[in-house]
């Protein structure tokens, strides 16, 4: 089971299905089918950057992603400062307040509970300004991730999140992913 249908906990359900034949994403919102804000997500209404490790992890999760924001219009290209000289505001301007970046030591608890993993902003939650979250994130689904040399298929190994840190996320200065507690073998 994941809760919260962010970023993070949609990369960790798709990791998490190469390995379990169910998995269930539980959010205290109903998702919308469209792209608007919702009132769990405050931040959602303000633009997003996502950094190209992000961009790559997302694209090896959910094939296609890449392409569709191409579609959609929401990847940079030469043009784009042009077409932002030109651009009328659609909406009124929003404030969005963020009094300082936090990190939690899940992994410093004496007794974490069992079979849990935090992940995303759980973790850490850093200024949307750098545009590191939505990254963040989704390395931190990706430490979940192991090959299973046997069976040549990913697979959670015990304490795989907890022992290191996502691929990258460290050198790049973001957020680094600890499991809360050891998963189940």
């Amino acid at each position: 089971m994941v809760v919260g249908a962010g970023v993070a906990g949609l990369a960790a359900a798709r990791v998490l299905h190469d390995r379990y034949d169910q998995v269930t994403v539980l959010d205290r919102d109903t998702l919308p089918d469209e792209a608007v804000p919702r009132r769990g997500v405050p931040q959602g209404s303000q633009p997003h950057i996502l950094l190209a490790s992000g961009l790559r992890e997302l694209s090896m999760l959910f094939p296609g992603f890449e392409e569709e924001l191409i579609a959609a219009g929401e990847l940079p290209d030469p043009i784009l400062g042009e077409l932002l000289d030109r651009a009328e505001p659609l909406s009124e301007i929003v404030v969005a307040k963020f009094p300082s970046s936090r990190r939690r030591l899940f992994e410093s608890l004496d007794t974490p509970p069992p079979g849990h993993v935090a992940l995303g902003d759980a973790i850490c939650s850093v200024n949307p300004i750098y545009g590191q979250g939505m990254t963040c994130a989704t390395l931190s689904a990706r430490a979940l991730r192991v090959p299973d040399r046997r069976r040549h298929q990913p697979r959670l190994r015990p304490g795989a999140a907890a022992a290191r840190p996502a691929v990258g996320a460290h050198a790049a200065g973001i957020c680094v992913a600890r499991a809360a507690a050891v998963l189940p073998p």
